[in-house]
């Protein structure tokens, strides 16, 4: 066929054809073509070049054509079907303001003066603050009557555990042991200054 002065890619495609059995071939060989003879050369080639590319037996099957791309980069289709699509999920944009609190500033501001307003928020954080100091107080006093309440608790528990045992008759097997206790958790309220005697 490349008698014929058909191209290389025009031989790729008749012999495709051929091979799938259709009569494609055929409008490669026009009139055109079948005409036309390559000039010959009336001498010799002095270097014998050797044959590169698909120059085999003529039945031979040929290669697909390779596709032409990029080395390194994913043609459009292989990058969908490698990572399918992730859709990017809303985060948020700014603080949203509150417009309520937005009003009640600019009418104090309208109502009071710039100066008024630093004025008034000052005593506000200023009673804020000791209200909070006064609950840390008071937290601090019920934490410490709570103690208190549970030592003397144990005392108690201590004091009855001793008295049915001597109502055994084994009270002296625990006198010394619950004695000893009582007289530690004593201590215990003498150091958080609760009188005992």
């Amino acid at each position: 066929m490349k008698d014929r002065g058909l191209s290389q890619r025009a031989v790729q495609d008749v012999a495709a054809s051929v091979q799938r059995g259709d009569g494609a071939w055929v409008n490669h060989l026009n009139t055109s073509t079948a005409s036309f003879q390559p000039a010959k050369s009336k001498t010799a080639p002095p270097v014998k070049t050797p044959r590169v590319g698909l120059g085999g037996p003529a039945g031979a099957p040929m290669a697909p054509p390779i596709p032409g791309r990029f080395s390194g980069k994913k043609m459009q289709h292989e990058i969908l079907r490698d990572t399918p699509a992730e859709r990017e999920m809303f985060v948020g944009g700014a603080p949203v303001v509150d417009r309520e609190a937005e009003k009640d500033r600019l009418s104090r501001v309208m109502e009071l003066g710039p100066k008024g307003v630093r004025e008034m928020d000052a005593k506000l954080a200023a009673m804020k603050k000791e209200a909070q100091l006064k609950a840390d107080r008071a937290k601090r006093a019920d934490v410490r009557e709570d103690m208190i309440d549970q030592i003397v608790a144990e005392v108690r528990d201590r004091l009855t555990f001793l008295e049915d045992m001597r109502r055994l008759g084994r009270g002296g097997e625990y006198e010394a042991t619950i004695r000893g206790e009582v007289a530690a958790r004593l201590k215990e309220l003498e150091r958080m200054g609760v009188p005992t005697r």
